[in-house]
This record gives C-alpha cells, structure tokens and sequence, in this order.
C-alpha cells in the first residue's frame, strides 16, 4: 500500500487530505508542520509526501530543500500545495492548487505514484 505524508499546518485541509486519500487506498499520516514532517521521514519510509507551501517557522519550500540536501531523500515524490505554482527548480515533482480539487488531487497522487 502506497504510503503517503499530508504536511499542513490547517487541521481541517490536512485531515480532508488524509480521508479523501484514504478512501481511495492510501494509507496516510499527517502532520501540521515543516518540521514534524522532517522528524517522521527520518524515523519512517513514505513513497510521496503532499506538502503546504505557506506554514510558520518553516515553510514547505524550506523544508524541500532540507531534505533534497541529503542524498537519502532524493528519490522521495513531493506533491506541493499552493495557491501559486512553485519553481521549476525547486525539487517537486507536482503541483496541487489551492483551493483543492480533489478529483486534481488523486489525479496528481496517481500519476506520482504510478
């Protein structure tokens, strides 16, 4: 079973991310910041994280770079989250607009985790 990360600070999007994807399969943890996001990926595996841009302390954007800064996260698939399209260069390999369509949203995880 596919498992997967939701990173949001906004409980209410974070846990609609989490039934909506579970519902359709995927087995999902979720956290509310950049942080305890980092913590879990080092303790566990995942096989795609879904990340908010715009959190406090950190945002997801720093958070990517942390992690595309050690060799052992490279591979992992990252989903962003974002009202605006994040850079090309920055290290996701797709985009979620804000607000979520959720039929956009399985679409994205699937064709990640195809």
């Amino acid at each position: 079973m596919t498992r997967i990360l939701v990173v949001d600070d906004e409980e209410s999007i974070r846990v609609l991310l989490q039934d909506v994807l579970g519902s359709n399969g995927y087995a999902c943890e979720g956290v509310g910041s950049a942080h305890e996001a980092l913590e879990k990926i080092e303790r566990s595996d995942y096989d795609l994280m879904i990340i908010d841009q715009n959190m406090p302390i950190m945002t997801g954007s720093q958070a990517i770079a942390l992690l595309r800064s050690n060799p052992k996260h490279h591979g992992l698939p990252i989903l962003m989250c974002a009202a605006r399209p994040p850079e090309k260069n920055m290290g996701v390999n797709g985009y979620i607009p804000k607000p979520i369509d959720l039929q956009g949203l399985l679409d994205a995880v699937g064709r990640v985790c195809a």
